[in-house]
Formats: C-alpha cells, structure tokens, sequence
C-alpha cells in the first residue's frame, strides 16, 4: 500500500511540473502519455491485489 501512495505522490508532483501533451514534440508527448498510462495501470493493479476496485473516472 505504501508503495501505491508513493507512485501517486510521486506521479501528481511530475504531472504538476510537466505538461503531457506538447504539441510541438510528438514523440515527447507519446512518451509522457506511455508514462501515465504506465503509472495508471501500476496502480490499478496493485489497487486489485489488494482487494479495492479503482474508479474508472474522477
């Protein structure tokens, strides 16, 4: 559990600081979003082992 708050502190701080999509790099915003895809799934599934269903939207 500690582990899935630390990613989601840790993701909100980067997602503060960086934009996502950049318009004018879309490589570098592939990559953004291939991230936080990759942190949602993490998450979702760690969420899982534990038993608690994740919202789909907030």
């Amino acid at each position: 559990m500690e582990y899935l708050q630390q990613l989601a502190a840790c993701f909100h701080q980067y997602y503060q600081k960086q934009r996502i999509a950049d318009p004018e790099d879309h490589a570098l915003s592939s990559a953004r979003l291939m991230l936080a895809e990759s942190v949602r799934q993490v998450i979702r599934n760690g969420l899982s082992l534990l038993g608690v269903s994740a919202p789909t939207s907030m």
